[in-house]
């Protein structure tokens, strides 16, 4: 399989989730349909296998425990959104979950046998720190598998960051939360500070569809990617500066198609 071929939800691409996890998307949710084939990607990287163990570090509205639930692995998730583990805890009947900084997880040493991190770590405070907890309740023949955002060139979702675009694109990459990891050997680096080596290092293209401005402000703004700046406006004003930036990728239909690139890692820990 190519590391750039891009997924959705056609049944071609599936590699590990069954039909229980494919009906796990909320047909609502414009970012889980989103999100569905990146979190299909990682599951097939991290070659998670049915009664495994995993923890879902960050785990929001609970899509992708809820895709592991549906190959036959058991799942825990921890989030500090109290909403986000109530969410979750409806989702997966059969999960654990617990609202918890990931920076001091409630779970004893080597527990795990696989560890997920979408898309959170830009936004730890203590990102280091992090990783060392994930790797303690990781066994040692664990797998933890990171996806964070690639470089802002191939990331159309980036034209929410039209003010600071410039012709060097590292100055994006330095002044912008979601590509605080983009620059290439990043996350390998920061792995190997807590004692985790990178046993796979790929791209990952994935297209973001948005059938109208509507969606695609819940998407890039609702789906918290835009700067901070944008979340002191109404809906209706993130809507009039989204459409004009939007028009570029506008179909004859009136809906959106934007390609992202992502960076996915596999490590296992060191010692």
């Amino acid at each position: 399989m190519s590391a750039d071929q891009r997924y959705s939800l056609h049944p071609a691409t599936r590699t590990t989730s069954t039909a229980d996890a494919i009906r796990a998307v909320d047909p609502d949710s414009v970012r889980e349909r989103n999100d569905w084939p990146l979190f299909d990607r990682m599951l097939h990287g991290l070659a998670l296998r049915s009664r495994e163990l995993l923890l879902d570090a960050g785990c929001a509205s609970g899509l992708l425990c809820a895709m592991a639930t549906g190959i036959g692995a058991k799942v825990v998730g921890v989030d500090p959104s109290p909403l986000h583990v109530t969410t979750a805890r409806r989702r997966n009947p059969r999960g654990e979950f617990h609202v918890g900084r990931l920076e001091e997880l409630p779970f004893a040493d080597a527990r795990f046998d696989a560890v997920t991190l979408v898309n959170a770590l830009q936004r730890c405070t203590q990102p280091t720190r992090v990783l060392r907890e994930l790797r303690r309740v990781l066994r040692g023949s664990g797998r933890l598998a990171l996806v964070a955002w690639g470089d802002p060139r191939g990331c159309e979702n980036a034209i929410c960051f039209e003010s600071v675009r410039p012709a060097d694109d590292e100055a994006l990459v330095r002044s912008t939360g979601p590509y605080a990891y983009a620059a290439s050997g990043a996350v390998v680096d920061a792995l190997l500070r807590a004692d985790l080596r990178a046993t796979l290092n790929e791209h990952v293209s994935c297209t973001h569809a948005y059938a109208d401005v509507r969606a695609a402000r819940q998407g890039l703004v609702g789906g918290g990617h835009a700067p901070d700046s944008w979340r002191l406006m109404s809906e209706n004003e993130q809507m009039d500066r989204l459409a004009p930036l939007l028009e570029p990728y506008r179909a004859i239909d009136g809906s959106y198609a934007l390609r992202n690139t992502f960076r996915l890692v596999v490590a296992r820990p060191t010692r």
